[in-house]
């Protein structure tokens, strides 16, 4: 017997695909500089920060540039996998 609120299996795998795909871009980022160019740093007195002082930033490589711009890629394609899956462009058809 089938549930009709039960999502598709290839449903629930793009969206886990989705999930871990966001962590890892996110777990990528925070090892990351904070900044994409090379900055200068402040002390927390020079300009606000909630973080305190904040270091000099050396940049980003043109290598980190890419992998970050690869990831985007990869969500920017599951995510729109996700929303344009046959199960959801039905339900916003029957919806209205």
């Amino acid at each position: 017997m089938t549930d009709e609120n039960t999502f598709p299996d290839d449903l629930l795998q793009l969206q886990e695909r989705l999930h871990r795909a966001h962590a890892a871009h996110r777990a990528y980022l925070a090892d990351l500089p904070w900044s994409v160019e090379p900055m200068n740093g402040w002390a927390r007195g020079e300009r606000y920060s909630h973080r305190g002082d904040v270091p000099d930033s050396s940049g980003w490589s043109d290598e980190q540039t890419a992998t970050v711009d690869r990831m985007w890629a990869e969500l920017r394609e599951l995510a729109n996998a996700v929303v344009d899956h046959p199960t959801g462009r039905a339900s916003r058809l029957t919806s209205w």
